[in-house]
């Protein structure tokens, strides 16, 4: 943890404050409170990734900087991929839970 607890502290309520922000992930939607997805990228708006883009979120099945790699990756075999719209948009959540139980067994 930086600088002790202050690094924390300042984030969390930076975190607190940041209901309503364009997407992390992909920038092109505007979040309006936590616990809303976005529907370019699939990205589910929880504070955590305000506090640490590594931490695992288990909403996301992945950590801010997980899901952002992920959806580069997407964007790049189709530049107009939209979450919304893939019919195999739960397979991103589904392996990475499964890859999550693996490592917890571990």
């Amino acid at each position: 943890m930086k600088d002790g607890g202050k690094y924390m502290e300042n984030n969390q309520r930076k975190a607190i404050d940041m209901d309503d922000v364009m997407c992390p992930v992909c920038g092109e939607y505007q979040m309006e409170y936590f616990g809303n997805y976005c529907p370019v990228c699939g990205w589910e708006h929880m504070p955590t990734a305000f506090i640490d883009p590594d931490l695992y979120d288990s909403a996301n099945h992945s950590s801010l900087n997980e899901y952002i790699k992920w959806f580069q990756e997407k964007r790049i075999k189709d530049p107009n991929y939209i979450w919304d719209k893939d019919p195999k948009k739960y397979e991103y959540y589904a392996a990475r839970l499964d890859l999550f139980n693996k490592n917890k067994l571990l």
